[in-house]
């Protein structure tokens, strides 16, 4: 059962190869993610990080719990995390000084 809801999460979230934000990240495997009270969201960290609108932090991306697709993302992340899947992501806009995540692709 979990399977299936994580290809269908896959599936759904790289069905598109545009994506339309000011930075795209490198395909690269998820190096940590952490929650930390106090922020908004979810904290993700690849090993090259994008910064295309100059926030004032650059070592973290940050998934705010208001998107739209904030829980499809997060299961996105953890699965990629421990599986060692890359992920594309689509960077526009600042949350908290850190680069916010607007779109996430995966694909092999």
């Amino acid at each position: 059962m979990y399977k299936k809801i994580i290809l269908a999460i896959f599936a759904s979230l790289s069905l598109s190869s545009n994506v339309y934000a000011k930075d795209i990240s490198e395909a690269l495997r998820i190096s940590d993610f952490h929650y930390y009270n106090g922020h908004v969201g979810l904290l993700v960290k690849q090993p090259v990080m994008k910064n295309g609108d100059a926030c004032e932090r650059s070592d973290w991306y940050m998934l705010e719990k208001t998107h739209p697709y904030y829980k499809e993302i997060v299961a996105l992340v953890m699965t990629a995390h421990f599986t060692g899947q890359p992920l594309v992501f689509g960077i526009e806009g600042c949350v908290q000084g850190m680069p916010a995540i607007q779109h996430v692709i995966s694909s092999k």
